[in-house]
């Protein structure tokens, strides 16, 4: 069995390369172990991690410790926590969204802007009129 999961790290009043900030990802059940370790100060956005349990028949909990070497503001994040056997979890990718949507004279998009140009010509129309 294994873990995959998002996290995210950013802290503020730190130097560079400080790593000021730990992350612990453990499994107590029969025995503790650690899954996943890491110390730093940002993560530059959203990283995955897939972990993999010890190989034991077992009730496990799973706990995510943060802790710091100094008190400094920081924040974490976690998110899409799945546990599952490790050959089904396929590493997540995802694809940048174009940066704008191209017009087309079907879309939404393209109706919405003529019906938003012609809303503000009928309203300056009536201005002009008082």
């Amino acid at each position: 069995m294994c873990i995959r999961f998002a996290y995210f790290v950013n802290s503020t009043d730190v130097q560079r390369n400080e790593n000021n900030t730990k992350i612990d990802v453990i499994a107590r059940g029969c025995h503790t172990a650690s899954i996943w370790s890491i110390e730093l100060d940002n993560s530059f956005g959203w990283q995955l991690i897939i972990g993999p349990f010890n190989p034991t028949a077992c009730t496990l909990g799973i706990y995510f410790r943060i802790t710091q070497k100094r008190p400094t503001r920081v924040a974490v994040a976690f998110d899409d926590i799945t546990i599952a056997q490790c050959g089904t979890l396929n590493v997540l990718t995802t694809v940048e969204p174009p940066f704008t949507t191209p017009f087309n004279k079907t879309s939404l998009n393209y109706i919405n802007y003529i019906l938003l140009i012609t809303i503000l010509l009928f309203m300056l129309n009536i201005r002009r009129s008082y």
